[in-house]
């Protein structure tokens, strides 16, 4: 039984202590053996993940095997190297022959004395002392670094709680199962979230991250207590917006030159933070952190929340524009991960050369590992239908391939065709295609027929997550594209991401392959363009909800009727009323241009502004001989027409005929570049 109050307390703390049975076994080996194997235990991890828990069980694990523990608080300290003497050793020093061991917690705050606790004060203990560092930032470089300490030293670095214990850690605490997946999710097992997020489901009966300030409050203290200013505030908000920070990148954010002194300075400022790491690509700020300080200021500044947003994604475009090929799918999963509600399904590969994956198309000698990864995964009769497709359509095939070029992950991006090699799939799709309208020249069906990792299949994965870049990238880059088709083994996981990304249902679509289901899911290009499905997924990325362009008032035209629709259109370009009969209007080039409940007098003026802008900014600005002649006759035909075609020639210094064969020669050139853009020919290039 219990003799006091505070062993009652003690013993409860105990009972709803959870996890860390790793660096509990490791701690017990150390204090129990006959001749301590180290005299230093540094535990270091950002606020809030357990280590003052973690002492206290350390604590009884100590009493328990015999020791003497002391306790000892820096927050209670002045920083002096005299008064954290007295606290190592209240009483003077431990008789000979004592075990004792030293718990010393918020030790970052005497970090100017690390160097005097290492060479003077520790050295000074008993031999079988044992003393215990828990802070917020890692061990010096002297710990290390010194051929003494190194050997004597033992760093336990604590991260978050995983999905067991932090379901167990809920669970403790009185949440129901199905109310902890949320919880879990959000705080990433980081245990003073998860115990902020119960007592707050507890009180309220529900959590949402942007209506709980004082929770995210609470958690945003705990990994910076003190920012030294607001601009120093708004570098830190900047490394939470974005997957990993350089300096150029937090110049951007910041609005300062990339080569500025201020944001040099915010960056070293930044480095040096208990909850930020540092690799090959950038800064790194700690997960929970990103997401606290994130919704911190939404909640604060929601319209600096925007606009850092539109910064960040503005400066990842500016760079697509420019990077090689090679560094597309680094700056893709860059801007992938502005859209929190991406990030659980986006897991990036270790920023080590180790741990570096890339895409290539696949060549003949990756023919056996990838048709070996589909029976793996789905079976011999899928099996087959890869074989055939690497035989008939090798060029559809990517590769994704470790370090040592092993196939890691396999891609196959096939264009719908009439011949579908027997394979149910690509029948399903073409049966999709029948409830669309019909596929016009230049424009593509894609079926996402394979699309997997060779270890965990369609799970989330860095090798999945490569993939999913490189489905974004064909999506933003393929040359008229009008439907794209992904299928699915597991339709419940990936709902939300589909959802999100605007990839719907296409029941006709699904199909059976060796007694297994794919549920495929699908986008209309036509109906939700690149251009207008890049918007979209920006006012998603910072939380408000845009509605997707619907498809019902889209007019999906052959090359022939839209050619006869250009033609009319010119005729009647300054007569308003004329032109609320055009069969463009319902175009997607037309529709893309107005605003989302367009009028019909909306859409004769995006009409109006789509000819317009082609002739004055396509075919003026042209450097092309052809194509300034080409604006010549549209001007002075159309734009400012002359009464007659003839007075028209007569301005241009024509004969009849010639000006006639060149003003046909336009109208073709001006229904070309139309075509294009409704086509999507012109979608964003990477």
């Amino acid at each position: 039984m219990s003799s006091t109050l505070g062993d009652r307390i003690a013993a409860a703390q105990r009972k709803g202590f959870v996890g860390r049975a790793d660096e509990l076994a490791r701690f017990t080996d150390i204090v129990t053996a006959t001749d301590m194997p180290v005299v230093v235990v540094f535990v270091h991890g950002p606020g809030g993940c357990g280590k003052t828990a973690l002492l206290r069980q350390f604590a009884h694990v100590s009493r328990t095997a015999g020791a003497t523990v002391t306790s000892v608080d820096a927050r209670e300290l002045p920083p002096v190297a005299e008064a954290l003497a007295s606290a190592l050793s209240p009483d003077g020093l431990p008789a000979p022959g004592s075990r004792s061991v030293i718990l010393v917690d918020s030790f970052e705050l005497m970090a100017p004395l690390e160097g005097v606790l290492r060479d003077q004060l520790l050295p000074a203990l008993p031999a079988d002392s044992l003393v215990v560092l828990a802070s917020q930032r890692p061990p010096g470089p002297g710990w290390l670094a010194d051929p003494g300490w190194s050997q004597l030293i033992s760093v336990f670095a604590l991260g978050n709680l995983s999905p067991a214990e932090s379901n167990a850690f809920l669970a403790a605490r009185g949440i129901p199962d199905d109310r902890r997946a949320p919880v879990v999710r959000f705080t990433g097992g980081h245990p003073l979230a998860l115990a902020l997020v119960a007592e707050t489901l507890l009180n309220r009966g529900d959590f949402d991250p942007s209506g709980s300030p004082d929770v995210i409050g609470t958690l945003v203290e705990q990994f910076v207590q003190v920012v030294p200013s607001p601009r120093h505030r708004r570098a830190l908000e900047a490394c939470a917006l974005v997957r990993q920070l350089t300096e150029p990148l937090l110049a951007a954010l910041l609005g300062e030159p990339a080569d500025g002194a201020e944001a040099a300075a915010q960056f070293d400022w930044l480095r040096r933070l208990p909850c930020v790491d540092h690799g090959r690509a950038g800064l790194y700020l700690n997960d929970l952190a990103k997401a606290v300080i994130a919704a911190d200021l939404q909640w604060r500044d929601p319209d600096l929340f925007t606009e850092m947003h539109r910064l960040a994604r503005q400066y990842y475009l500016d760079r697509l524009a420019v990077a090689s090929t090679s560094d597309h799918a680094a700056l893709l999963m860059d801007l992938m991960f502005l859209h929190p509600e991406l990030r659980p399904f986006l897991r990036p590969a270790d920023a080590t050369a180790a741990g570096a994956l890339s895409t290539r198309p696949a060549n003949p000698s990756d023919r056996e590992p990838i048709v070996e990864m589909v029976r793996r995964h789905e079976g011999p009769e899928s099996a087959d239908h890869a074989l055939h497709w690497l035989e008939t359509a090798p060029q559809a095939w990517q590769v994704v391939s470790d370090a040592t070029d092993l196939v890691v992950g396999a891609l196959c991006l096939l264009r719908v065709q009439p011949d579908d090699g027997g394979d149910p799939a690509m029948a399903s799709a073409r049966r999709e295609l029948t409830n669309h309208p019909p596929l016009r020249t230049g424009e593509e069906a894609t079926l996402i027929r394979f699309w997997m990792a060779r270890d965990t299949y369609q799970d989330v994965s860095p090798v999945q997550s490569l993939i999913a870049v490189q489905l974004g990238r064909h999506y933003l880059s393929v040359p008229g594209p009008a439907l794209t088709l992904l299928p699915f083994a597991n339709q419940d996981a990936w709902a939300e991401f589909a959802a999100y990304a605007d990839q719907t249902p296409m029941p006709d679509a699904d199909f059976e392959v060796g007694g297994r289901w794919y549920a495929v899911h699908g986008h209309d290009w036509r109906v939700v363009t690149p251009t207008q499905w890049l918007s979209v997924l920006a006012q998603r990325e910072v939380g408000s909800h845009p509605e997707v362009p619907p498809s019902a008032h889209l007019h999906v035209m052959p090359r022939e009727d839209f050619a006869l629709g250009v033609r009319n259109a010119l005729r009647e370009l300054t007569r308003p009323d004329r032109l609320r009969a055009s069969a463009l209007l319902g175009t997607r080039v037309v529709t893309a241009r107005a605003p989302a409940s367009a009028s019909p007098r909306d859409l004769v003026t995006a009409l109006q502004q789509v000819v317009l802008e082609a002739v004055e900014e396509n075919l003026k600005t042209s450097t092309n001989q052809n194509d300034r002649r080409a604006y010549r006759m549209l001007h002075r035909t159309y734009v400012q027409p002359a009464p007659t075609l003839e007075r028209a020639a007569e301005a241009l210094g024509l004969p009849s005929s010639t000006f006639r064969r060149h003003l046909t020669a336009a109208v073709d050139r001006l229904t070309e570049i139309l075509w294009n853009q409704e086509i999507g020919s012109d979608s964003p290039a990477l």
